[in-house]
């Protein structure tokens, strides 16, 4: 699969983002308002991080090269879900990009999910899944096409 890339175009999309228009009723913001809000666990308990990394899955991993552009740009685009029994609110991914004999040649951190972040995402609920997809730039000519992409981190969702 190839992909033309337009970059200029890219930012400006990002930069003429607008927020979605709120035309809910004034007494149901203000009964929204008054409910609590969720915050990540921001108690460093690493261990059930740690842990809980195994219960996030990468799938449908589809990786593809931009051909005209002047310098290489990777596309990874996949699906992440949580198959454990807490909700998130970030999931990490590092994707790998390897060269032809399957050597790591490059990597990249991402964020599929990050409540609070720059698209306003709600927290990933047990069972359920995201869909993710980004472009990445220097990564090096020898790269394959080929990636391989893991969870690395998350933060889970707590009740306040």
């Amino acid at each position: 699969m190839k992909r033309m890339v337009l970059l200029p175009l890219v930012a400006i999309t990002f930069a003429c983002y607008l927020p979605p228009h709120d035309d809910r009723p004034a007494e149901v913001k203000a009964a929204a308002d008054k409910q609590p809000a969720a915050k990540s666990d921001t108690s460093g308990d690493v261990r059930a991080r740690a842990d809980y990394l195994s219960k996030v899955t990468v799938r449908k991993v589809v990786a593809s090269k931009a051909t005209n552009t002047p310098e290489p740009v990777g596309f990874v685009d996949g699906e992440v879900k949580n198959t454990g029994d807490r909700s998130l609110d970030e999931v990490q991914v590092t994707i790998y990009f390897l060269d032809r004999n399957g050597k790591v040649i490059h990597e990249d951190t991402y964020h599929p999910l990050l409540v609070g972040g720059f698209l306003d995402q709600l927290p990933l609920k047990a069972n359920y899944a995201i869909k993710f997809g980004g472009g990445f730039r220097n990564i090096p000519d020898e790269w394959s096409g080929n990636v391989s992409v893991k969870v690395t981190d998350v933060k889970f969702t707590v009740d306040s």
